[in-house]
C-alpha cells in the first residue's frame, strides 16, 4: 500500500510540473505578445489573447502556488502575470520606476501616486 501511495505523490508531482511548465510558457507568451501589441505589431487577435489570458488566470487563481512560484523564479513578482496585476510593459516600466523611488524621498514617492499610475494604465 506504501508503494501505492508513493506512485500517487509522483502523479501529483508530475501533474504540478506540467501546470508549473502550461503556467510558465503561457506568461512568457502573454508578456510578448503584450509588447508586441504595444509597439503595433500584434500577431494574434484580441480574442486569441484574450484566451491565452483566461486560461492564465484559470492557473493562477485554482494554483496560487504556482503563480508565487512563477514570481519568485522569473523575479518579476506580481508583474510575472497578467493575473498578478501587470497590465502590459509600459505599466511594468513605470512601476519599476515607482518601486526604485518608494522610500528615496517624499516628495518622489508622492508624485509616484497609484492613482496617477492607474489612469496611465487605463489610457
Amino acid at each position: 500500500a506504501g508503494s501505492d501511495h508513493d506512485h500517487d505523490r509522483d502523479d501529483d508531482d508530475d501533474d504540478d510540473e506540467r501546470l508549473y511548465e502550461e503556467l510558465y510558457s503561457l506568461a512568457a507568451l502573454i508578456r510578448r505578445h503584450d509588447a508586441l501589441y504595444y509597439e503595433s505589431q500584434p500577431e494574434i487577435t484580441d480574442d486569441e489573447f484574450d484566451a491565452l489570458c483566461r486560461r492564465e488566470g484559470e492557473l493562477c487563481s485554482s494554483r496560487p502556488d504556482l503563480m508565487r512560484r512563477l514570481e519568485d523564479e522569473t523575479g518579476l513578482g506580481r508583474r510575472a502575470t497578467r493575473y498578478g496585476g501587470r497590465v502590459g510593459p509600459i505599466a511594468a516600466e513605470r512601476e519599476e520606476e515607482e518601486e526604485g523611488t518608494i522610500g528615496a524621498s517624499s516628495v518622489s514617492s508622492a508624485d509616484a501616486s497609484p492613482s496617477s499610475s492607474a489612469a496611465a494604465t487605463a489610457a
